[in-house]
């Protein structure tokens, strides 16, 4: 007889992320945005670049456009015209 218990999860369930997962990480991505902010580290944008990634993918797809649009008037601002064009890729 087949053992009906497994271990792990659903393999339906696998490659998806977890709501809650995604609100995590988001959250995480949060916090070491701020921190970059603080000490004012050249990898800013890029950090930006990935919450406003992980919000589109979560179903929060408006504030991850806005999020995208401020680092592309950000980047041009500052100059770096190549991540201000892949903000405005990602964002349609």
């Amino acid at each position: 007889m087949a053992d009906r218990h497994h271990c792990g999860p659903h393999p339906d369930r696998r490659n998806r992320p977890s709501p809650f997962r995604a609100w995590h990480s988001a959250r995480n991505w949060a916090a070491i945005i701020h921190e970059v902010v603080r000490a004012g580290l050249s990898g800013q944008l890029d950090a930006r670049s990935a919450l406003a990634e992980i919000e589109m993918k979560s179903g929060q797809a408006m504030e991850g456009h806005a999020h995208l649009a401020a680092i592309k008037a950000d980047a041009k601002a500052k100059g770096y015209n190549l991540i201000a064009r892949k903000a405005a890729i990602a964002r349609g």
